[in-house]
């Protein structure tokens, strides 16, 4: 059988998932059909670590052809990656979801479209399951670089951070983490889950996550009749704290910003609010906050052109943006 080319094209933001399923990621440890790309999909959605569902927008379309990796187009940038079973012909589910199993049922790997990301999760079927998972990466990218958070940082030939693996991260079907890190060797990521350590409740979910984006999720609340309005929380990716710390506030802010209007400018109309809202992510920004949870903007706030004062003047830090 002829392995097949899978691509991704987008405009502003695209996202591909891939999956390995055997059970719920529960203590219930549901069995489930692995030739049923629904119950694989919904099984991993449940895991504890998922963290690309969103709702920023993603347009893309998805085209097969004649080799075993993944291409994505993100706004120029391109970026081709091989991942287990990629060489294998997938099932698809009803959202866009490809399903890929092994010949041993072992695991099995899910590739879908989502928002400003590339997710290749696996599920660990038992303790005679690989310990290690290849993805080999091309196309734009030229050197894969690790940092000590454990993220993996991806340079074009021009040595230029164009995105970046999220530190890993696994979990049994208890919710327990599982020991895992990343191992690199040229273009080589090699995810390590170290199952034979310990007495863990299979099935096993470990993922890779790349992004070329600045956010790597971003969701808006209903709204709240307590404090009248919405609330805006949106995650950093890795590739936004790398773009960060190396000095490219403006182009950070500016990326983060066209983002969450271009998802979102539906809720921030024009004056005051929007004023209030930008108010608030440049004061994240400035304010140096790269904690790993939220940015959070809420539309009750009023618009405060003196906003930069609090800065250095709030305590605690995360009042600062909270006028």
């Amino acid at each position: 059988m002829q392995p097949r080319r899978k691509s991704i094209i987008a405009g502003a933001a695209v996202g591909a998932l891939a999956v390995c399923g055997m059970a719920l990621p529960s203590s219930d440890e549901q069995v489930i059909d692995l030739s049923s790309p629904d119950q694989v999909a919904d099984a991993v959605a449940a895991s504890p670590g998922m963290r690309l569902s969103s709702e920023l927008d993603a347009a893309g379309s998805l085209a097969n052809s004649d080799a075993d990796e993944v291409t994505v187009d993100l706004d120029g940038v391109s970026v081709a990656f091989g991942f287990p079973l990629s060489d294998q012909t997938p099932f698809e589910s009803a959202d866009r979801t490809l399903v890929f199993t092994s010949e041993d049922a072992n695991y099995a790997s899910v590739l879908a479209i989502q928002d400003t990301a590339v997710q290749v999760t696996t599920v660990i079927a038992s303790e005679d399951s690989p310990t290690e998972y290849l993805y080999e990466f091309s196309g734009d990218i030229a050197a894969l670089e690790l940092n000590d958070l454990g993220e993996v940082l991806t340079l074009n030939s021009e040595g230029r951070t164009i995105g970046a693996v999220e530190a890993p991260w696994a979990f049994d079907a208890t919710g327990r983490t599982v020991p895992t890190r990343y191992v690199v060797d040229g273009l080589s990521l090699v995810q390590v889950v170290d199952h034979a350590s310990g007495d863990f409740t299979y099935p096993l979910i470990a993922d890779p996550t790349w992004s070329g984006k600045v956010l790597l999720k971003a969701f808006i609340s209903d709204y709240l009749a307590s404090n009248p309005g919405r609330k805006l929380s949106a995650w950093l990716s890795a590739y936004g704290r790398a773009m960060y710390s190396g000095g490219d506030i403006t182009q950070f802010s500016n990326e983060g910003w066209s983002l969450l209007v271009g998802s979102f400018g539906a809720y921030m109309p024009a004056g005051a609010v929007r004023d209030s809202m930008k108010q608030q992510w440049k004061c994240h920004v400035l304010g140096g906050h790269l904690e790993y949870g939220t940015w959070d903007l809420e539309t009750a706030r009023p618009s405060n052109p003196n906003w930069m004062s609090r800065i250095g003047t709030v305590w605690p830090v995360s009042a600062v943006c909270n006028w």
